[in-house]
């Protein structure tokens, strides 16, 4: 019993610090894209710019749904800009990582959302409009190019990810593994049969912190392999997904995803 209780106090404690009421979600229910996402392939010199977005959120958060909302609609406005992972904490899906990121980032209540490992980008706004001003405002030429490549088998997972330094600097690479299609019944805000979306489930290799690349020089590639075992158990391989971002001087430059037997080559803008 007391240790049940030890476990629920921090959760109340959560959901009642820093859940002011919002104002109303921009959410536009039939949101038209306003970029191909076909715009953005092999052809091209520039490499392809996306960014990685840290969503805190929880089962118990009542404003949470909003954000995910959110964060859907600009994902669509924005095809393949915005590579997400969120970090849920308190729950029933989060990870054994989620302290550690949440003081990190110094989160103060949920919902809220980090762009590209930078704390001093982080809101509350339930606005897909705020996410799509961040990603057109960040959409310059990368330091650097990332391609993916995952495989999984007999619940081994190994994930190669190549760096193509545009400019010589120092880099490093993390890595995470997370799922969609979690479904909860005790959604705070919505209710039953709620989907989650983009958990993190782990962090591979060093953990958040990433593996250092050293100083790479332009047009140098380097490459890690991650390797992470675990048992997908009775979900399936395609709820599954790699999230891989490439970090210098502390922020992240440039991100990527795939799926457990996916690879995504170098990408690039579209030459006009």
């Amino acid at each position: 019993m007391k240790k049940w209780i030890l476990i629920l106090i921090p959760a109340l404690l959560w959901a009642c610090v820093g859940q002011k009421e919002p104002p109303e979600p921009d959410i536009d229910p039939d949101p038209d894209p306003i970029v191909d996402p076909d715009d953005h392939q092999e052809e091209g010199t520039v490499p392809f710019h996306r960014v990685l977005a840290l969503e805190f959120t929880a089962t118990w958060c009542q404003y949470c749904p909003n954000m995910s909302d959110a964060l859907h609609q600009a994902k669509g406005l924005r095809p393949g800009r915005i590579v997400d992972i969120a970090v849920h904490q308190y729950d029933e899906v989060s990870p054994a990582e989620a302290d550690a990121i949440v003081e990190y980032f110094k989160v103060s209540g949920f919902p809220q959302m980090v762009f590209d490992w930078d704390g001093e980008t982080m809101f509350n706004e339930q606005s897909a409009s705020r996410i799509t001003d961040y990603v057109d405002a960040t959409v310059v030429k990368p330091s650097c190019n990332l391609a993916l490549e995952c495989s999984y088998a007999d619940d081994k997972l190994e994930a190669k990810v190549a760096v193509m330094a545009d400019e010589a600097a120092s880099y490093s690479v993390a890595a995470a593994l997370v799922q969609d299609n979690i479904i909860v019944d005790n959604q705070a805000g919505y209710g039953s049969n709620y989907s989650c979306m983009s958990v993190l489930r782990s962090f591979l290799g060093a953990g958040m912190a990433g593996e250092a690349l050293g100083n790479l020089e332009k047009d140098q590639e380097k490459e890690y392999l991650f390797t992470y075992d675990f048992a997908i158990g009775t979900f399936q391989e395609a709820d599954f997904k790699v999230v891989a971002f490439v970090r210098k001087n502390g922020n992240v430059v440039n991100a990527i995803s795939a799926g457990l037997n996916e690879k995504i080559e170098y990408q690039y803008e579209k030459d006009n």
